[in-house]
């Protein structure tokens, strides 16, 4: 019994483990985009005073 327990916390550490991985892929994908997005708005922005 102890034993299946000790698998199970192992088991449940490992995929808390790959789901915080994949958190943190999830965050710097976000943060990529976000400033992706800062960037064209800026250069959107320089694009429209250019075009009055």
């Amino acid at each position: 019994r102890m034993r299946q327990l000790k698998r199970q916390l192992e088991e449940a550490e490992e995929e808390a483990s790959r789901a915080n991985t994949y958190r943190r892929k999830l965050q710097r994908e976000l943060e990529d985009v976000s400033e992706n997005a800062e960037t064209m708005n800026r250069e959107v922005n320089v694009l429209r005073t250019k075009l009055r």
